[in-house]
């Protein structure tokens, strides 16, 4: 009997330990992206158009707050979100835009460039940052055409759209570090509610067309896409705010952020390892669910057998 206590407080303090570890590796997300500058947290950077603004949830509630969460649990450490897109809310970001303001103080460029410069003084490592851009242009050629598809119209604007990308690539580029991720996102059809003949309709060939101009130049200048598109087909009734029915809603903004976390979970090593904090194992926390629920099963089996072990004494 003496032994089976024995056994059982092993087990006990098993799942403690398994809790324990569960706690410091993975847990703490929203405290974790709250931690402080002296705390040397690391910094995720969202750029570009509202959707990396959290336009228009609230701000914990956006796919950038969640990923920022994601990545804290992920690498071990404190992650804070910096939204660098913010300072253009209530603007209509497009590639343009980004581009031409690019030297201009106060624009967003320009405030990546401090900020990378920054962080790096700072010993704050940048473990990735985020970028849409280019959806706001389909949007402004799309009001200008009054009869779909103004096929010369739109191949006028993709060029120039996709000459912008590359130059916006090969400046964030040149600003961050070679290890920092660039997760670059294509974008959904806001009007794709699964109805009939919406896969040939002008906005869904616009949309695929203007995708694979992205995926393209996320090619050309080694970052990685986030796929905004495949996720949300079909689902535009329920994912897209009512009011102004193109941007996204809580819903929309919850399956965006899975989005960034498969992208980033199938990126090479060398953009992840480096961020990860000392001693964490990341097989060890993925395996935390599967070793507490082992440890409850033990537990279980001796409970079971002190019970039958009683029973057998005359209780």
């Amino acid at each position: 009997m003496l032994r089976m206590r024995r056994v059982g407080i092993v087990v006990i303090a098993t799942v403690v330990a398994a809790a324990a570890v569960a706690a410091v590796a993975v847990g703490g997300g929203t405290s974790r992206a709250a931690a402080t500058r002296a705390s040397g947290s690391a910094v995720y950077i969202s750029i570009g158009d509202g959707i990396q603004w959290g336009c228009c949830v609230k701000a914990e509630r956006s796919a950038d707050a969640l990923f920022a969460r994601y990545l804290s649990d992920r690498l071990g450490r404190g992650v804070e979100w910096v939204s660098l897109a913010q300072g253009d809310r209530g603007t209509f970001v497009t590639t343009d835009t980004l581009l031409r303001t690019q030297a201009m103080a106060g624009s967003q460029m320009q405030r990546l460039r401090e900020a990378l410069a920054t962080y790096r003084r700072e010993g704050r490592p940048v473990v990735a940052i985020t970028l849409s851009v280019g959806g706001n242009n389909l949007v402004n050629m799309g009001r200008g055409c009054p009869a779909p598809p103004c096929t010369a119209a739109y191949e006028q604007a993709l060029s120039r759209m996709t000459r912008h990308l590359d130059a916006i690539y090969e400046a964030i580029n040149a600003a961050k570090d070679a290890s920092t991720p660039l997760l670059v996102l294509t974008y959904y059809n806001a009007s794709d509610c699964g109805q009939a003949g919406v896969a040939t309709s002008p906005t869904e060939l616009g949309v695929r067309g203007w995708n694979a101009a992205i995926e393209a130049a996320v090619a050309r200048n080694h970052a990685f896409v986030v796929d905004g598109y495949t996720a949300f087909r079909g689902q535009a009734c329920e994912l897209i705010d009512t009011s102004d029915k193109i941007d996204l809603n809580e819903a929309g903004h919850r399956l965006l952020a899975q989005q960034y976390e498969r992208a980033y979970a199938a990126l090479p090593p060398p953009f992840v390892t480096p961020f990860e904090a000392a001693g964490t194992n990341w097989w060890l926390v993925a395996g935390v669910p599967a070793v507490t629920a082992v440890a409850l099963a033990l537990l279980a089996m001796i409970v079971v057998r002190r019970r039958r072990g009683s029973a057998a004494g005359g209780g």
